[in-house]
């Protein structure tokens, strides 16, 4: 159980860190914070770092028109703002961009700590800026100064980035600022019209309200991608929560068959594979990587396949998927085992109240063909060379009652009653008696049979029926006696039983001495009514497998190299 743990673990860390193709990571904390600082934050810091741009220009433009030296070579336009630049007041010039420096560098620290909030530090920063860009202005000989356009930045900064009526606001203080400005500068200088500040003020308010405009139109369209991206997400988590649940495995896999991503259905359908999860198809199951082969030659592949002995039955089917010019493959499969199940119980359930309807009237026939036959072969007037055909008559009458019984007992299985049984001691006792239940079967003595027990922990136990473990076990060890006869010419089989930590949980190996069972009759023998033997019915080894399903087992056949043959009971912990 711990290996199970284990595994599922290990499938579900590398799916998280795996390129999924069938679902999308959510946003952790971080990275929301990640995306609110882009948004906010970070334009508010652009927006000083060209205020402290802007500082370093006009104090460079301020110092180079002061300096006694050649500027032939710098252009017409810088000589003229550098010369205007503090031609009013050089005092106020120095006192406004020293002021302006500091408010720049204390806004860094401010908007690094993230205090006071966003909103009050950019109402601050734009209101700063109208004061000191205005002052800036007045010492530079006013509006004729130029200076006033860099209020259009701040304002339209403002506008995008606070969105909403205080734009305006913001836009109105500038006005008033600008006329006072003007205002002061026309009591030294009457013939000063206010044909400019106005024109400026307009600028203001227009680039205010175009701002405002466009603020909301981003706004909503950021509200509208943010619903649909929520509703995106809901859709990618219904979806993702859909192919987690879905009992039919998924897998992707890209041109070069490595496992890209797969829902829990294919881990558990490929017996729970622990390991990372880019991994070459063929390493999970060869018999899948055979199918997507086959797929690909264009070869029919509607036949099932199974990953271990005992495993369930599965078929798979395949699509290409082409994404950015880079082929991949989804591949679908889907466990058929209780289908098939359902089909053959369904039928043979029929079959046996059929049986059972007209048992009756064949038993009866059966009977006096039986008893005539063997008074036949009882008469002193029956030639010796036809005696023969009185043993034949015998033992298909007996094998046909035993087909009859057989059938039967599949329409009236009856529910388990179950019990903790001490295994050594419960196998012990059935190994006492079988041989001479089974010695007249195979025609030799019961010191001819030979039953090789060995049971590892010995204080294992197991909870089964042991009315129905003795009937698979009678079947099993029947079996494997008679193919150890026949191969080996000696009535020998291995029972070897115990907790195996591999399997996770106790297992029951019934081990004969035969010559084995060929490829191509191992995947049938299971099957009801599939017989080698000219005397068998065809249906001990499906009934055993059906009492041992349910008593929450596996009953599976495992070839043996050095020859012979193993029957494992798996019971499941």
């Amino acid at each position: 159980m711990s290996n199970t743990h284990t595994n599922q673990h290990s499938y579900q860390h590398s799916l998280q860190h795996s390129s999924s193709t069938m679902s999308e990571r959510k946003l952790t904390d971080q990275e929301i914070q990640d995306i609110s600082y882009r948004q906010t934050w970070q334009p508010l810091l652009l927006l000083n770092t060209f205020r402290l741009l802007l500082v370093i220009l006009l104090a460079m433009l301020f110092v180079i028109s002061r300096i006694p030296i050649n500027a032939d070579w710098l252009p017409e336009i810088v000589n003229n703002i550098g010369s205007k630049v503090g031609s009013s007041s050089v005092q106020l010039f120095l006192a406004s961009i020293s002021s302006y420096f500091l408010v720049s560098a204390i806004e860094f620290v401010t908007i690094a700590r993230n205090w006071p909030t966003f909103r009050a530090q950019t109402v601050c920063q734009i209101i700063l800026d109208i004061l000191l860009l205005t002052l800036l202005m007045h010492s530079s000989g006013g509006v004729q100064s130029g200076l006033g356009m860099l209020l259009i930045i701040s304002i339209s900064a403002g506008a995008v980035l606070l969105r909403g009526q205080v734009s305006l606001f913001l836009a109105s203080i500038a006005c008033l600022a600008v006329m006072f400005e003007h205002y002061v500068s026309s009591q030294a200088n009457p013939a000063i019209n206010f044909d400019q500040p106005a024109l400026l003020c307009a600028a203001f308010l227009g680039v205010a309200m175009l701002g405002t405009s466009l603020s909301r139109r981003v706004a909503e369209s950021e509200r509208l991608a943010y619903a649909r991206g929520q509703d995106l997400q809901r859709l990618q988590q219904l979806n993702q929560m859909i192919i987690q649940n879905s009992t039919t495995g998924m897998l992707v896999v890209d041109e070069k068959r490595i496992l890209q991503t797969m829902n829990e259905s294919a881990w558990l359908l490929l017996n729970m594979p622990s390991g990372p999860i880019n991994r070459q198809l063929s390493t999970l199951s060869v018999e899948l990587d055979k199918r997507l082969t086959a797929w690909l030659a264009g070869q029919p592949i509607h036949t099932s396949f199974r990953v271990q002995n005992d495993g369930a039955d599965l078929v798979a089917d395949f699509k290409k998927v082409v994404k950015e010019l880079r082929p991949s493959f989804l591949v679908f499969i889907n466990d058929i085992t209780m289908q098939k199940q359902s089909a053959q119980e369904q039928s043979l359930a029929s079959l046996g109240q059929l049986t059972a309807g007209i048992a009756h009237e064949i038993r009866n026939p059966l009977a006096a063909i039986s008893h005539a036959a063997q008074l036949l072969a009882e008469s002193p007037d029956l030639l010796d060379e036809d005696k023969h055909f009185t043993d034949i008559i015998q033992r298909h009458s007996q094998r046909v009652n035993r087909i009859i019984e057989n059938v039967m007992q599949l329409s009236r299985r009856s529910e388990p009653k179950k019990e903790w049984l001490k295994l050594d001691e419960w196998l012990q006792a059935f190994c006492d008696d079988l041989p001479a239940s089974t010695a007249e079967k195979l025609k030799v003595t019961a010191t001819d049979v030979i039953i090789d027990l060995q049971v590892e922990p010995k204080d294992t136990r197991l909870l089964a029926d042991p009315v129905q473990l003795v009937q698979i076990l009678t079947n099993l060890c029947e079996n494997g006696l008679r193919h150890s006869l026949q191969g080996q010419g000696i009535c020998k089989i291995s029972i070897m039983a115990g907790i195996r930590l591999d399997e996770k949980g106790v297992v029951i190996d019934v081990i004969d001495h035969g010559s084995g069972i060929a490829a191509d009759s191992a995947e049938k023998i299971f099957d009801p009514f599939y017989t080698s033997e000219s005397t068998g019915t065809g249906l001990g080894l499906y009934i055993a497998r059906k009492l041992s399903q349910v008593n929450g087992a596996s009953l599976s056949y495992r070839p043996i190299t050095a020859g012979g043959s193993c029957f494992r009971i798996r019971f499941r912990e």
